[in-house]
């Protein structure tokens, strides 16, 4: 697990791969988050969130590491994505300023 950020009465995961390992990651949503507490304390719960989006990912650079929300230009809701170890592509050192990609939530 990379970030986690609350959306309304959901949760929303960024999960993947730790430190400096590259590797798929994806953003989950857990429906209900905030109404489903712990029923047994001596017991774990299996929760399922869902899939929402896979998220693009380099061999040694651009790992997923940052959620921010963020509100379209059409009012959609959108989840902007912050990297670790950022692509050469990303990076404008005289502006000095990192690219971050954001997506739709479906």
């Amino acid at each position: 697990m990379q970030d986690l950020k609350r959306l309304g009465d959901d949760l929303l995961i960024l999960a993947g791969p730790t430190t400096g390992l590259s590797g798929p990651c994806a953003i989950y949503r857990w429906p209900g988050w905030v109404n489903d507490p712990p029923h047994d304390p001596s017991k774990v719960h299996l929760h399922r969130p869902e899939r929402l989006l896979e998220l693009p990912f380099g061999r040694g650079s651009d790992h997923p590491e940052g959620l921010a929300l963020w509100k379209l230009e059409d009012g959609a809701m959108g989840l902007m994505v912050i990297y670790d170890s950022p692509s050469p592509q990303r990076v404008d050192v005289d502006a000095r300023s990192i690219t971050a990609d954001v997506f739709r939530l479906p």
